[in-house]
């Protein structure tokens, strides 16, 4: 399931639950296409609160397909320069310690490269919040 939430402009918060199957990730493309349709209407700055809903047993336990991985990582290329348009930062919210000691390096090493705008990794909504709030303070 994917929730984006607007209502904090110009935070913007998506909650997703796993993303594990083909189906899945189609839901979130579709979500993201009319969210990046909304970004480009806007045309300001905004900071994403990516935050996943798997818990640390589910992490472990869970294997994307094949086919939605590489179905999530041809949007998000063909995509990329429409969310590093106005996007000035994305925190990832891990729900548990083995996904942050997995997910950490790899955003803050990754995400400006796959999705053109730098990421951090945060256990709370609240410290990302804060960290997206600094990045477009600064704009």
């Amino acid at each position: 399931m994917v929730r984006i939430r607007l209502a904090e402009w110009p935070m913007v918060r998506i909650d997703v639950d796993g993303l594990i199957t083909l189906p899945e990730i189609e839901e979130y493309i579709a979500a993201m296409e009319k969210f990046l349709e909304e970004t480009e209407r806007r045309e300001e700055p905004y900071g994403m609160i990516y935050n996943t809903q798997m818990t640390d047993k589910e992490f472990k336990s869970t294997k994307r397909e094949k086919d939605a991985h590489k179905r999530s990582v041809q949007w998000t290329r063909e995509a990329k320069p429409r969310i590093c348009a106005y996007c000035i930062g994305i925190a990832t919210i891990a729900q548990g310690s083995a996904m942050m000691k997995f997910m950490k390096p790899i955003i803050k090493m990754g995400m400006k490269k796959m999705m053109g705008a730098p990421g951090e990794a945060f256990f709370s909504v609240d410290e990302g919040k804060k960290w997206l709030q600094s990045r477009l303070n600064s704009q």
